[in-house]
This record gives structure tokens, C-alpha cells and sequence, in this order.
């Protein structure tokens, strides 16, 4: 059973079988639950609130807005002021059987007097004949908390569309006509704007619409409709096969327009990198073989369709400037995958509940995004202050244990890359097996993986056939006790003056003065011996693995 089928049979469940008096749903899709209820409930006389707005109606007119923010009955004889709680105490003594609250996330700080007028009318339905039951349904966009109604209040949230549903929205038929087979996303059986590509075969044709239908897949319905009909706005035609002469593929459109989408909702940062950029990164090849076959498996549709979990993600952990956040971006690079950056600290408010809403809603964005890597740079600092000691941050532990709930149970392939400087501070069921794929320590290069760092880096600036200027490096043993980033800057630094000075007569000496004063300002030796000693005091006996093979 489908996820909107399995929804809608539980809704059914709680308003017409069960007639359970309290019922809470969480969606911002509004026209969604209202059409569902509207199946469910058909012609039932139903009692509407909206904050400023109270009317009756039977659904024969949709999702309305009264006026002046009164109740009008039918005979417009009664007029009540617009409070929710009033409201209530009204629709207590009529014979209607539903009232549909749409409510807002702080409703009932600002209401505390509706919990017990809850409490009392839950109390009394729970006395009276099924057939003499009242329900309320409260509609909120947010996730609100009630203390005292936990127990009393069923609780529904609207699901992700899973790939039947996305196949129901999207309709299409396999019968071959003049212009191939139709995809009909209007799902009318008569579409306005076809997908009308010509394929060779029905077989073809199966597998682009699965490459579409995954491209959709961990989209909310409603951003599903919106980008569709962004892309139908641009052209009637989008053609869904690879390389068709008469525009770019509908898939590869979609994910444009996703990530698109990601960057207007300004809770992630979208992270641009060059092709290969993984390339430009040394000494991280045991990464490096593990990205690869987490790329197989990403693309292994065989798998992907097994029960098997998909791939999770990594955590890297490294002294500074040992290539982390450069590691970070190398592993989008291998997947493939767009990148976005999440930053706990920018989604931190000072209203109630908004710092929670704001994660989840970045955690449901970059869900949409799927399949992509998501990246939390420094994840020890970001979560500092959650915990259960007196001075630990409440919001922060909920967004936290919220974070771990996601990190297991989420179904749409986003990969997780956190980085962190030490995992002494960060929490023990955030590093247990299960939350990752692996863990990896970046190390101190030895000499060879200097020797890599060096390449890659002349590679990135463009000095990878200049041999007057590799002449001028230090010896790679020489900068073995320095990290990533300090033998990257002694390159940098080496090759501006190398363009600066080299027609100079006394240049080359100039030069070699300067290098020298370089390699002794890289040496971190009291860094590096720290190090080396909690890798072989705490990261290997954990079973974490380097991400250098040397």
C-alpha cells in the first residue's frame, strides 16, 4: 500500500470509525488534507476555523475564507467572535459532527486556556454513542507540542510521497501511437502537455520513467506539482531519453530545478565544485576506494530496490588543516552528487519552537534533493551544549535527538559527511556503528603522501609542468610534520614569488631564503605528536580508518 493510500485509510480510520474526538495533522499542504478529508468526509455538515476566519460547509465549495473573521450559519442569524476556543464551546452544542481547525505553531502558547476546554470535550465525546461523537481536527503546518494532551490527541503527519504515488501523480500509458509513448503527468488520461519522446522499445521507455520517478522521489507532493509545472512553464516538451534532439532531458531538468529550489529556501548552502575536484585532493586513497564502492551501490538499482540499507554516510576527523572540509567536497566529487552545506549555528531562532522547525525543514529540503550529499562541517562544535547536565541547551538536545532519529531511519539516499577536529565532545550514540558507514582519521602525511599533496597541489594552480619551480620545493621529508593545509600555503606562497622574482638576477637566492623561513613557519611538531598519539590511543582501537593508504 502506497504512502498517501496508507494515510488516507488511517484518516478514515480515525474520523468515521473510530470517531475519535481529538485528531492533530501536521502538513503545510493544506489542499491536500482537505481533499482527503473531503473524500472521507463527503457530505457531512463541517464546521471550518481558520485564525480570523470561522464558517460551516459541507465541502461543496472547497477550502473558503469567511468574512470579517465571524461564523455566518446558514441563515446568518448567529454571529460569534472569531476565538478558537469560543468556538469550541459553540460547536459542543450543535449537531455537526467535525470541526477543521488550520492552527499555528504557537497557537497554544498564546492560548494556554485551550488545553483544558481540549482536555473537557475529549473527556465528554469519550461518554457519548459512536453515532453521537464529535471530532476536531487541528491542521498545522509546524510540529506543535501540548503538554496534556500527549495522551488524548492522535497524531498524523503527512507522509513522502513513495514511488507509487509519484506514479499515480504522474500517470502514464504504454500504448504506441504516432508519437510514442505518453507520459501524462496531469494524470487525466488526456494530457495537455505530453512527454512524447520516441523510444525504441517499452523496455526504454520502463527504465527513463523509473530515472524520472527516482529523480522525484523524497519530494513532498506539493514541491513535486511546483516544479513540474516550472518546467512545463518553460516548454510543453520535455523530452525524459538522454541526448534527444529536441531538448534536454525532463530528469535532467528536474534536478536543476531542485537544486534551484534548495538555494531559495536559504537553510542550506549549495556548494559548487569543479569536475574531478576529488583530483586536487592527496594522500586520501583508502577514502578514496571507499567512495568508489559506495558509488556502485548508489547507482546499483539491484540494490537499491533489495531491503538492504542504503548507503549512510562517513565522519571524518583530523587536526586542522589536515584536508577535512577539502575531503568533504572530494566525496560529492567521487558520488557525483550536488552539495549542500548545513549550518546549525544559522538555523538557531529565538522564538519557541523555531530552531527545531527550521532543522527539520532543512533535513526535509535536502530529503527532496536526494540522491545528494549533505555536509555538517565541525558536527562536535555544532551540537556543543546538548546533553543532560544542568547547563545543557534544551533546543539543542531536542534538534539532536531528532538528528540521531533522521540519521537511522531515513529512506531517501542522502549521504551524510560530517566533519570534526575531535570526537572527545561529541555524544556516544552519534559515533555508535549503524550511524555510519565508517569513520575515518586524517592523518599528518608521511613522505610519499607529502610527495601526493605537493602533485595534487601544482595540478590545482597550474604549475604541474613547471619544473623550474619544482626545483625550488623543500624535501618532502621536511614536511612531513606539517598538515595539508600548511604544506598547500608554503606552495602558494612559494609560487608567487617564484613569478615575482624569477627573471631577478639574485632571484634564486631571494628564493631559497624564503622557502626555508616557509618550511620553519609549517613545522607543528607539538601538534603532530599529539596527534599520532590519539590515533594510536583512541581512533584505532575504535576500529576508525585512516584515509590515507600510507
Amino acid at each position: 500500500m502506497s504512502n498517501f493510500r496508507s494515510f488516507r485509510k488511517d484518516l478514515e480510520l480515525m474520523t468515521i470509525k473510530a470517531n475519535k474526538p481529538l485528531i492533530m495533522i501536521e502538513s503545510f499542504d493544506y489542499k491536500f488534507i482537505i481533499d482527503a478529508l473531503s473524500n472521507i468526509l463527503e457530505k457531512k455538515q463541517t464546521i471550518f476555523w481558520h485564525e480570523g476566519t470561522q464558517y460551516l460547509s459541507n465541502f461543496d465549495n472547497g477550502l473558503l475564507y469567511g468574512i470579517d473573521g465571524c461564523i455566518y450559519k446558514e441563515d446568518d442569524d448567529d454571529v460569534y467572535t472569531n476565538e478558537l476556543f469560543k468556538s469550541i464551546s459553540w460547536f459542543k452544542s450543535q449537531e455537526e459532527h467535525y470541526l477543521i481547525a488550520f492552527v499555528s505553531g504557537i497557537l497554544f502558547q498564546n492560548e494556554t486556556a485551550l488545553i483544558p476546554i481540549l482536555q473537557e470535550f475529549v473527556y465528554i465525546n469519550n461518554e457519548r454513542n459512536a453515532g453521537e461523537r464529535q471530532t476536531i481536527i487541528l491542521i498545522s503546518a509546524a510540529h506543535i507540542e501540548v503538554i496534556g494532551l500527549e495522551h488524548i490527541c492522535e497524531r498524523l503527519t503527512l507522509p513522502l510521497p513513495d514511488k507509487d504515488d509519484i506514479q499515480d501523480l504522474l500517470g502514464y500509458t504504454l500504448q504506441k501511437d504516432t508519437t510514442g509513448f505518453v507520459i501524462d503527468i496531469c494524470g487525466e488520461g488526456n494530457p495537455k502537455y505530453p512527454f512524447a519522446p520516441d523510444f525504441k522499445s517499452q523496455e526504454d521507455f520502463k527504465r527513463k520513467y523509473e530515472e524520472l520517478v527516482d529523480a522525484l522521489y523524497g519530494m513532498y507532493l506539493y514541491d513535486i506539482k511546483e516544479l513540474l509545472h516550472t518546467i512545463i512553464s518553460e516548454s510543453p516538451f520535455h523530452e525524459i531519453q538522454y541526448g534527444f534532439k529536441r531538448g534536454v532531458t525532463l530528469t535532467a531538468r528536474v534536478k536543476e530545478v531542485k537544486k534551484q529550489m534548495v538555494k531559495n529556501s536559504g537553510l542550506l548552502e549549495v556548494i559548487d565544485y569543479d569536475q574531478n575536484y576529488d583530483q586536487k585532493v592527496g594522500d586520501i586513497d583508502n577514502l578514496r576506494d571507499h567512495l568508489l564502492r559506495e558509488k556502485e551501490l548508489i547507482v546499483n538499482q539491484e540494490i537499491l530496490k533489495s531491503k538492504l540499507p542504503k548507503p549512510k554516510g562517513i565522519l571524518l576527523v583530523g587536526a586542522p588543516g589536515c584536508g577535512k572540509s577539502a575531503s568533504a567536497i572530494a566525496t560529492a566529487s567521487i558520488l557525483n552528487l550536488d552539495l549542500y552545506r548545513l549550518n546549525i549555528g544559522d538555523l538557531l531562532g529565538h522564538k519557541y519552537g523555531q530552531s527545531e522547525n527550521q532543522f527539520n525543514e532543512a533535513l526535509r529540503t535536502a530529503e527532496a534533493s536526494a540522491p545528494c550529499v549533505l555536509w555538517i562541517d565541525e558536527i562536535e562544535k555544532a551540537f556543543a551544549g546538548a546533553g543532560k547536565d544542568n547547563n545543557s541547551d534544551d533546543t539543542l538536545t531536542h534538534i539532536v535527538g531528532r538528528f540521531l532519529t533522521w540519521m537511522q531511519e531515513r529512506k531517501t539516499l542522502v549521504y551524510l559527511v560530517a566533519t570534526a577536529n575531535d570526537l572527545t565532545s561529541l555524544k556516544g550514540e552519534m559515533k555508535r556503528k549503524g550511524r555510519w558507514d565508517e569513520i575515518f582519521y586524517l592523518v599528518y602525511p608521511e613522505e610519499v603522501g607529502v610527495e601526493k599533496i605537493v602533485n595534487a597541489c601544482l595540478e590545482k594552480y597550474g604549475f604541474d609542468n613547471d619544473n623550474s619551480l619544482k626545483k625550488l620545493l623543500p624535501e618532502n621529508s621536511k614536511m612531513k610534520e606539517m598538515s595539508g593545509a600548511a604544506i598547500e600555503s608554503i606552495i602558494v606562497n612559494i609560487a608567487k614569488d617564484y613569478l615575482l622574482h624569477k627573471n631577478q638576477k639574485d632571484g634564486e637566492e631571494i628564493l631559497k631564503v624564503k622557502v626555508e623561513d616557509y618550511v620553519k613557519s609549517g613545522v607543528d611538531t607539538f601538534t603532530y605528536n599529539s596527534f599520532n598519539e590519539k590515533i594510536e590511543k583512541e581512533y584505532k582501537p575504535q576500529g576508525y580508518k585512516p584515509a590515507s593508504r600510507n
